[in-house]
């Protein structure tokens, strides 16, 4: 279980640094993705100092999906203009899944 929230917090650095190259988009698409991510990042900490972790739902009171859909839909998004953003979301939902959250 280690290695995969290992994996994830590896491909949630990745994400962070491609999201960084992407300068055209939709800002409610990037400030929905970043606030996935957030949340993500909140659930490992949790995580790692022991706490239960929680099913995985945005805290943006605008987005009540959770998480994993919310990916899922910034990722076919990107697809078309950004399509290594998109797989690597999609890793990233994938990575979720393996460790359990």
């Amino acid at each position: 279980m280690h290695d995969e929230v290992q994996k994830l917090r590896e491909t949630l650095a990745t994400l962070h640094a491609e999201l960084g190259t992407v300068e055209s988009g939709d800002p409610e698409v990037r400030r929905m993705l970043m606030s996935a991510l957030q949340d993500i990042a909140t659930k490992l900490e949790a995580r790692s100092a022991g706490t239960e972790v929680d099913a995985l739902t945005t805290t943006d009171d605008a987005l009540t999906a959770p998480v994993s859909e919310q990916l899922a839909e910034t990722a076919r998004i990107f697809e078309v203009e950004h399509p290594t953003l998109a797989a690597t979301v999609r890793s990233v939902i994938e990575a979720l899944s393996r460790a359990g959250i």
